[in-house]
């Protein structure tokens, strides 16, 4: 099983913790895993950053998963899709996600996370679907306070970038209301 490449095992009725994905480790040729829309539980432990380095998708979407994102996940660098939406997922975003060079999409609605969004989030990605799930207020605040800031200073952006400066207004509107 060591040159297994896709792992599907979406939409059934699999229960019981993630403690498989430990052994998924030894394949080093793993770019695809797709563990949505089952009865998982759990959490995601930090043994999560050691599987492939090749992989390009973790999908979780739909399960019971508990707890955090474990900052070890930045570990794979190849990943490009990260979907947790629709969990349980409820500690704070970690900062080492934002190391994740080939990150493009990250969808992490559905779930309760807590604090402050990673200060480098805007600076090079398309956010506007990331965060879609439980912030309170005093992180409403600041994105407000860091978008004035940067609009403020570089007022070029506006020009630049249009489509994300609307995105990030049409988001702060979208969380306000």
């Amino acid at each position: 099983m060591k040159s297994l490449q896709h792992l599907d095992i979406g939409s059934n009725h699999l229960q019981g913790e993630l403690v498989f994905l430990d052994a998924l480790s030894n394949c080093r040729d793993l770019h695809f895993i797709n563990l949505q829309v089952n009865d998982f539980t759990g959490g995601l432990s930090d043994y999560t950053g050691n599987l492939s380095k090749k992989l390009v998708v973790f999908d979780a979407t739909g399960n019971k998963l508990t707890g955090g994102i474990p900052s070890t996940i930045s570990n794979l660098s190849a990943v490009s899709s990260l979907i947790l939406m629709d969990n349980q997922l409820s500690q704070s975003i970690p900062e080492s996600i934002m190391t994740m060079e080939n990150l493009e999409r990250i969808d992490i609605s559905g779930n309760s996370f807590v604090g402050p969004i990673p200060a480098q989030i805007g600076i090079s990605r398309d956010w506007y679907n990331c965060f879609s799930t439980t912030i309170n207020s005093l992180v409403l605040y600041q994105m407000a306070l860091v978008i004035s800031l940067c609009w403020s200073t570089f007022p070029c952006l506006i020009t630049i970038y249009p489509h994300m400066c609307q995105q990030a207004c049409f988001f702060l509107t979208t969380l306000l209301n």
